[in-house]
C-alpha cells in the first residue's frame, strides 16, 4: 500500500545575496554572492519537460518575503524576467509562448530570487526542457466532486493547453442534473463523439458522427446493462464497448473506504450507422469477465482486460464479495478482428496478472502501435478507488512491461496518449489523495517518461482550494463545433432517441445473470 508524502520541494544548491538600492530595486542577477539554503514551491515545475505549446507554469513560493523576481531564459530570444511582491508568480501569456517556441528542442535556465530584509537570496539556475514535440491544444473531462457515489452537478469542461481558456460543453443543471459520464473522441478528433447518460429522462448513449446525431438505448437481449468504457474504431464506423454489472460497498477503515465490483461484463461492438450491437463468444465468454477494450491503431486487434468470473474460480463457496474481490487481477488480453469482413480471431494473453503483480485495467495503445499504457492495482477493476494504481508502459515489440518514474503513493489512472504519442495525460490523486488531477509526461521514442507535471492554472493556487475531481482526461486536436444546446436539443427529441437492434447471429440471454445473487449489492452506475 502506498504511503503520503510530504509537500512538494524545488531542490538548490545555493543561495546569493544581493543589498537592494530600495523598494524598487531588481538583482543583479550576475553578481551575488553564494550562500547555502532552499526554497519551496507549488506546484512542482522544477526539471519537468514541458510542449512549446504549453500555457504559462505559473506557481506559489512558500516561503516569507517582501518580494520576488523570476528570470528565464534560453539560447534563443530575449529572457523573461518578472517581479512582484506576493507569493504567486504568473508569466505573461505572449512573452511565455515566444520564448518557449523559439527554444522548441532546448533548455530554459530558471532563476529566482526572494527580497527578505531589504537583500536578495537568489537560487542558483534551475532548468526547464523544452521539447520538439506539442501536445494536442484542448482537453476535455468531467469535473466532478470527489465523494461519493450521488452527483448534484456534473460538467463536461473543455479546456485550452496554450492559454487558460475553459469552455462548458454541457453542464448538468441543464439536464435535471442527470448523471453523464464515459465522454469518447474518435483518434483525438472533435467529429465523432459519445457521451452515456445515466438515469432520469437523458437515460440512453448520445452519438455525434459528421452524418447524425442521436440518443440510443444499448441494452439489448443481450445485454441488459448498457455500453460503458468506450474504445472507438479508426475508422470512425464502430465503436468498441464493455457491458457491466457493477456493484459498489463501503468499507469501515482504510485510506479507501469505497469499492467497486464488476459481477457480469462482455464486450461487444456498436455500429452508429446501422444501431445495430454485435460480438463474438471469443470476447464475451460467459466464463470470464471482459472489460475495458482499446484498439489497435490499424483497427485489426483489440486489446482488452480479462478475468474469470467472481462466481467460478475466484470464489471460495459462502465467502463474502467483499472478500473475494480482493483477489480479482485482470490479465491483458488481445484478439485479431478484419475491419472488412468483421470476424475475429482467437483471443491470447499479452500479459499476465502474475507477471504484473496486480491486476491489469485501462489499456491505451499508443498511435504508432509501439507502446501501450495501462493501470496496475491490488486488485479489482476500478483503480481510481484503489491507492496502489500505478501506470505502466509496455513496448509490444520487445514485450517488456515496467513501472516509469511518474507514479505517486496515490491511484494514477485514466493514461492517454497524445495524437503524435509523445505526450500523455492521466489523472493523479499525489496532491491530497482525495481529488484527482490531469498530470501531462513526455514519452521519448524508446518508451521513456520524464518526469510529469499537473496542468497549469492561471491562479496557481487553485488547486489548494479547488475540492473537485478531474474525471477521464482526453486530448483534442480541435475543440468540437457543438456544445450544450445540441446535445439538449437531441435529448429532447423523442423522434432522434433509438433503440440498439442485436446482431442476428449473437445468441440470446433469455435470462438474468446470477451475477446479484447475494442481494447485498446495488447495481451502480458511473
Amino acid at each position: 500500500m502506498k504511503r503520503k508524502t510530504t509537500g512538494l520541494y524545488c531542490a538548490v544548491l545555493c543561495v546569493c545575496v544581493l543589498r537592494c538600492a530600495g523598494p524598487g530595486g531588481r538583482p543583479d542577477w550576475e553578481n551575488l554572492l553564494p550562500v547555502s539554503g532552499r526554497i519551496r514551491m507549488e506546484p512542482d515545475y522544477a526539471s519537468v519537460t514541458v510542449p512549446p505549446n504549453i500555457a504559462p507554469l505559473n506557481f506559489t513560493i512558500q516561503e516569507e518575503s517582501q518580494g520576488f523576481a523570476v528570470r528565464i531564459s534560453g539560447d534563443r530570444g530575449s529572457p523573461l524576467e518578472i517581479r512582484g511582491r506576493g507569493a504567486s508568480v504568473r508569466f505573461p501569456l505572449k512573452p511565455w509562448k515566444r520564448l518557449l517556441s523559439g527554444n522548441a528542442g532546448g533548455t530554459l535556465r530558471v532563476d529566482i530570487a526572494l527580497r527578505r530584509d531589504g537583500r536578495w537570496t537568489r537560487t542558483p539556475s534551475g532548468s526547464l526542457h523544452v521539447a520538439a514535440f506539442p501536445m494536442d491544444d484542448y482537453l476535455v473531462y468531467r469535473l466532478l466532486n470527489p465523494k461519493y457515489y450521488l452527483w448534484n452537478r456534473l460538467r463536461l469542461v473543455q479546456r485550452a493547453l496554450g492559454d487558460f481558456r475553459e469552455k462548458t460543453l454541457l453542464d448538468n443543471r441543464v439536464i435535471g442534473r442527470d448523471c453523464f459520464n464515459c465522454h469518447s473522441f474518435a483518434q483525438n478528433r472533435p467529429d465523432r463523439f459519445m457521451l452515456h447518460f445515466r438515469g432520469g429522462k437523458s437515460d440512453g448513449l448520445f452519438v455525434s458522427t459528421p452524418e447524425a446525431r442521436f440518443k440510443t438505448d444499448t441494452r439489448t437481449a443481450f445485454n441488459h446493462s448498457p455500453a460503458a468504457y468506450p474504445a472507438w474504431h479508426p475508422d470512425g464506423r464502430r465503436i468498441a464497448f464493455s457491458v457491466n454489472n457493477l456493484g459498489m460497498f463501503f468499507r469501515a477503515l482504510g485510506d479507501e473506504v469505497r469499492e467497486v465490483i464488476d459481477m457480469l461484463s462482455d464486450i461487444v461492438l456498436y455500429d452508429p450507422d446501422t444501431n445495430t450491437l454485435t460480438t463474438t463468444p471469443a470476447i464475451s465468454d460467459s466464463a470470464y469477465l471482459e472489460t475495458f477494450p482499446a484498439w489497435s491503431p490499424d483497427g485489426r486487434t483489440l486489446y482488452f482486460c480479462r478475468t474469470p468470473k467472481l462466481s467460478g474460480q475466484i470464489r471460495i463457496p459462502e465467502e463474502p464479495l467483499q472478500h473475494a474481490v480482493k483477489r480479482v487481477r485482470y490479465d491483458l488480453m488481445r484478439i485479431p478482428y478484419d475491419p472488412e469482413s468483421g470476424t475475429w480471431g482467437v483471443p491470447g494473453t499479452v500479459l499476465r496478472a502474475e507477471e504484473a503483480g496486480g491486476s491489469i485495467t485501462r489499456p491505451r495503445v499508443s498511435p504508432d502501435g509501439r507502446f501501450i499504457l495501462f493501470c496496475v492495482s491490488d486488485h479489482g477493476n476500478f483503480p481510481v478507488y484503489i491507492g496502489s494504481s500505478d501506470i505502466w508502459i509496455m513496448d509490444l515489440e520487445t514485450g517488456e512491461a515496467r513501472k516509469p518514474d511518474i507514479n505517486s503513493p496515490f491511484a494514477e489512472t485514466w493514461p492517454v496518449w497524445s495524437s503524435n504519442g509523445r505526450w500523455i495525460v492521466f489523472s493523479s490523486k499525489r496532491d491530497d489523495g482525495q481529488c484527482a488531477r490531469p498530470y501531462f509526461a513526455f514519452v521519448d521514442g524508446d518508451g521513456t517518461v520524464h518526469k510529469p507535471f499537473v496542468l497549469p492554472q492561471h491562479d496557481p493556487a487553485l488547486y489548494a482550494a479547488q475540492i473537485q475531481t478531474y474525471n477521464l482526461p482526453e486530448f483534442l486536436v480541435s475543440p468540437p463545433a457543438f456544445g450544450a444546446r445540441d446535445i439538449r436539443a437531441v435529448l429532447d427529441d423523442p423522434d432522434r432517441m433509438h433503440e440498439a437492434r442485436l446482431d442476428p447471429g449473437v445468441t440470446h440471454r433469455n435470462a438474468p445473470d446470477d451475477a446479484l445473487a447475494d442481494g447485498f449489492l446495488t447495481p451502480y452506475s458511473f
